[in-house]
């Protein structure tokens, strides 16, 4: 497979590596940023992660890839995603569930390092032919507040090099909220249409993606 070329995220301080346990002594500063910066409909409960890492900690759970960038102890940025493959001749994908900034933090590039870091991985180690994910869509969002950043959110994404898989509906769900709206991107590693795109994404997600019109890549 050819990948593209990607761009080198600025550098900077500290290191990026995974956490492996329930008593590493960054996981309570990941849940601090997690906690303020996903609306409660987006956010899994502290168990799931809990479990997830008692999995880590047996030699499970392999697919799953939780990161920090973090500097004398300090957490600047988390990345929450997992290696995925799909039937037939579609290839592998990566699925990014979270990846945020620690609110004191922003502005920093620190977002942008940790972004590029989840693609490296994804399409290197995991050979995933799209790195996939969901965030809001502006117009499902209440408040103005929310919908500025929704639009900033997507637009950052867009600047990174990802596109909106228009002409569907995901319905994102986190079992103990009710079910909100979101938008599928799509950051491919070398051609891919917005067929492939779909399928990937369905295979990759439980939930159904719902085809609502005409599919591109924007």
């Amino acid at each position: 497979m050819t990948t593209t070329q990607l761009t080198t995220a600025p550098a900077g301080p500290g290191e990026i590596r995974e956490v492996k346990s329930r008593q590493d002594p960054a996981l309570g500063k990941v849940f601090d940023i997690y906690q303020k910066s996903f609306p409660l409909t987006e956010q899994m409960l502290i168990s799931f992660f809990l479990d997830f890492l008692t999995k880590k900690e047996a030699g499970e759970a392999e697919q799953f890839r939780l990161e920090v960038l973090e500097v004398e102890g300090k957490v600047l940025a988390f990345a929450f995603y997992e290696a995925g493959s799909a039937d037939g001749d579609l290839g592998n994908s990566a699925y990014l569930w979270y990846l945020a900034v620690n609110p004191d933090m922003r502005g920093g590039g620190y977002g942008k390092r940790m972004y590029f870091h989840v693609l490296n991985t994804a399409f290197t180690e995991f050979e995933a032919r799209a790195l996939l994910y969901e965030i809001e869509t502006p117009e499902d969002v209440e408040g103005e507040e929310g919908k500025a950043f929704a639009e900033w959110r997507t637009g950052w994404y867009r600047s990174m090099g990802a596109k909106a898989l228009l002409g569907t509906r995901y319905m994102c769900g986190v079992d103990w909220q009710p079910p909100v709206p979101m938008q599928v991107m799509v950051h491919a590693s070398g051609p891919i249409t917005a067929e492939e795109a779909l399928a990937l994404a369905r295979a990759t997600q439980d939930e159904g993606i719902e085809q609502t019109g005409p599919l591109s890549l924007e």
